[in-house]
């Protein structure tokens, strides 16, 4: 025991030990996909995923990330050696799938200034020379099927899965379908970005993570 402070051994909590399984949504039908009814989406302007049978499952995923980095800025001051105040001067927050479904509403959204048309049982897919790029929101719903995960929601020895909910994404990377070959499966490596949603508040204006 020292005179000024004890250190203690680690505490092991394997609950928030992550393994997650997950499946994406995108709102193919623009930002008014997004529900509306649930308490954090009427009280914190949060929504919590789509609407029920909004959008479509980007289905069979060989690779998922994302990844939000804000931009740290110090202020210049000629009069202090070192930096005393910082501003958030920018976030950038992108969204990476590698799908192995090709669905047309997914080929559609990739192209940028596509238009679909569903002809009976068939699909026709425009694009080119349009002047701008469609928004729409993108949800990971998510369950940890780690074994020490809860067997019951408790956020306070560990989680059991979550929805992360970005409201406006658009399609940045393209459609990247690189090859025709027969012996070979089509995988398309598409990027969202997000977009600031201003008509919320600052602090709520990309996206919403909701643990359970």
């Amino acid at each position: 025991m020292g005179n000024y402070g004890t250190p203690v051994a680690p505490t092991a909590l394997l609950g928030f030990a992550l393994e997650p399984a997950a499946r994406v949504l995108l709102g193919t039908g623009g930002t008014t996909d997004l529900e509306t009814t649930s308490w954090p989406a009427q009280v914190y302007g949060a929504p919590i995923g789509l609407a029920a049978g909004a959008g479509v499952e980007l289905g069979i995923l060989t690779n998922l990330g994302f990844s939000s980095v804000p931009t740290i800025t110090p202020f210049e001051a000629a009069n202090f050696e070192d930096p005393l105040a910082y501003e958030v001067s920018g976030e950038e927050c992108t969204i990476t799938v590698e799908c192995q479904d090709v669905k047309p509403q997914v080929l559609k959204e990739a192209l940028g200034t596509g238009h679909l048309y569903i002809l009976g049982s068939e699909a026709l897919i425009t694009w080119g020379g349009g002047c701008s790029l469609k928004e729409m929101p993108l949800v990971i719903e998510w369950t940890s099927v780690a074994c020490k995960a809860p067997s019951a929601a408790n956020i306070g020895s560990g989680i059991t899965g979550g929805i992360f909910t970005f409201y406006k994404v658009i399609a940045n990377s393209g459609l990247p379908w690189s090859a025709f070959n027969a012996k070979e499966r089509v995988s398309l490596a598409l990027t969202f970005r997000a977009l600031h949603d201003t008509a919320k508040a600052r602090g709520n204006r990309l996206g919403s993570l909701y643990l359970y």
